[in-house]
């Protein structure tokens, strides 16, 4: 009977108790109601929240490049010089640490890893008369009687990690009729040359005709740096540690040029990546204060937007906490020297003209007042988007923490409210089966009133 009220009205009634109970169940969870609405609001807020989390890390980003003065120092390098043949005699690129300059270098020999040819053939179906250990590198390789070259050629393959050396075969012949073992070290250099013999008086190793001399021996790079009188060794064609910065990778004998220059737009560049990330915070916040946005009068929103103000009107630190000077000169005390500059409305301008008046000619100055601001850009946005221990971080924590509470407290409305919705949908069904019960007994009533009234006329 329950279960048919939720879907028709009541049949003796004419009520539609489904309805009535559903009214019901509607009033009574308007406390849960408010609760989603609190759950839901609170998701927003954390979107919003991690669009402002992005917007602050840019910003991070931008001073942490300058505090520590990494994109002050962006190079470029440039090699000129070939061989006879046409090919460059090295190629270059810069990392960090460079320092402008142009070098002369001057390339007598380069880098090779030793490669063994063996001096005798192999038919295809040649096996081994006798196993034995070959020691290739100072280090074991077990060879079985009966093997094939290509056999022998896959056990030394299975050593290469321990012996530094890996085996191939070449074909001397179109039908394979003369293959010979070749040895080739994986490493350049002298330190890397590698001797091979055997545990069987030469036995093995004058079988695999690898007893010569290598087709190929190990060598060093050798170079001069800017005309000096001692050759400069190496046992690899990439130098990392010749020229400040700069990694050379070996290709010919010759002569070639190097050159490193600092970039001229870079401290204006990320100058103005800083203002433009700063903007786009200020953007934000203020966008955040418009009426039905998730972060309106957010506390947190607000107290950014005053401290990035006095972020960047504070002058850098003359004396530090111990009273002794800083690098930080007189002239050069705040970011409006660098032509960094608060409007009215918070956002910020940069000047370039300015910049370039004082970059790079007085490169330590600019140094000393960014180092000191922007560590103090960097963390403060660190306070803001640090893991865990951020504000955003523990404002998102609060919230998860209250909607795990929230959905609780709705959980249970729910589970009680179906219960109830149970229970009036059971009563009103008695109700309508006792209406209905009471309807047939008047109906009978009423027949045989009719009844007695026919017999009592007649």
């Amino acid at each position: 009977m329950a279960e048919s009220l939720t879907s028709i009205p009541g049949v003796s009634s004419g009520i539609d108790w489904s309805s009535v109970v559903d009214a019901i169940i509607t009033a009574e969870k308007r406390p849960a109601t408010r609760l989603q609405a609190t759950i839901t609001a609170n998701a927003k807020k954390k979107d919003a929240l991690e669009l402002f989390r992005q917007a602050m890390q840019s910003l991070q980003s931008a001073a942490d490049g300058l505090r520590n003065g990494k994109a002050l120092d962006a190079f470029s390098v440039s090699a000129v010089g070939a061989d006879a043949t046409g090919r460059g005699v090295l190629a270059a690129t810069v990392g960090t640490g460079a320092v402008g300059g142009t070098y002369a270098v001057n390339v007598t020999s380069l880098a090779a890893a030793q490669k063994t040819v063996a001096s005798t053939g192999w038919t295809g179906t040649q096996t081994l008369a006798s196993g034995g250990t070959l020691t290739i590198g100072g280090k074991p390789v077990t060879l079985v009687a009966g093997e094939k070259l290509s056999e022998v050629r896959d056990r030394i393959n299975a050593e290469t990690a321990r012996t530094g050396v890996q085996a191939s075969l070449l074909s001397m012949n179109a039908d394979g009729s003369d293959q010979r073992l070749v040895l080739t070290g994986q490493k350049t250099g002298l330190v890397n040359a590698f001797a091979v013999a055997d545990d069987t008086n030469g036995a093995l190793v004058a079988a695999l005709g690898i007893g010569g001399a290598p087709a190929v021996p190990a060598s060093d790079a050798t170079f001069t740096l800017d005309g000096g009188a001692t050759p400069i060794t190496r046992p690899t064609n990439t130098i990392t540690d010749a020229i400040p910065g700069v990694t050379m990778t070996l290709g010919a004998k010759g002569t070639s040029t190097v050159t490193v220059e600092r970039q001229p737009n870079a401290g204006a560049t990320t100058m103005q990546a800083f203002v433009d990330a700063y903007n786009k915070v200020q953007a934000f916040v203020k966008g955040q204060s418009v009426a039905g946005s998730p972060l309106q009068n957010d506390p947190l929103l607000r107290s950014v937007r005053g401290q990035l103000a006095t972020l960047v009107l504070t002058p850098a630190a003359r004396v530090d906490d111990s009273g002794v000077p800083t690098a930080v000169v007189d002239d050069m005390t705040s970011l409006g020297a660098l032509g960094v500059s608060v409007q009215k409305d918070g956002t910020l301008t940069f000047d370039r003209a300015k910049f370039d008046a004082v970059y790079p000619s007085r490169m330590g100055d600019v140094r000393a007042v960014l180092s000191d601001r922007m560590s103090t850009a960097f963390h403060f946005a660190d306070d803001i988007t640090g893991t865990f221990t951020g504000e955003i971080d523990k404002r998102e924590q609060g919230m998860q923490t209250q909607n795990a509470t929230l959905q609780a407290r709705i959980d249970e409305f729910d589970s009680r409210l179906a219960k109830k919705r149970t229970a009036l949908l059971a009563k009103y069904a008695r109700f309508e089966a006792s209406l209905g019960t009471l309807k047939s007994l008047g109906e009978q009533m009423a027949a045989q009133f009719s009844g007695l009234n026919k017999s009592s006329d007649s």
